[in-house]
């Protein structure tokens, strides 16, 4: 994936849609078991969002 991110409206408390980001990696992962790589996707993360991304999508932490 390129670049995953949230409109300035819905960040924070205050946001309108619950699980936008969720949803857009989950609708990547489709795409890419339809295209044969068994669901695999890979993105670099803002460095204080890597855990955010293990606990709530499951994503594995490996390079740098």
């Amino acid at each position: 994936m390129h670049l995953v991110e949230s409109a300035p409206f819905n960040k924070g408390k205050s946001k309108i849609y619950a699980g936008v980001p969720g949803n857009l990696v989950a609708f990547v992962c489709k795409l890419s078991f339809q295209r044969g790589h068994g669901g695999n996707v890979s993105f670099f993360s803002k460095t204080q969002l890597v855990q955010h991304y293990m606990d709530t999508l499951g994503a594995i932490h490996f390079g740098r």
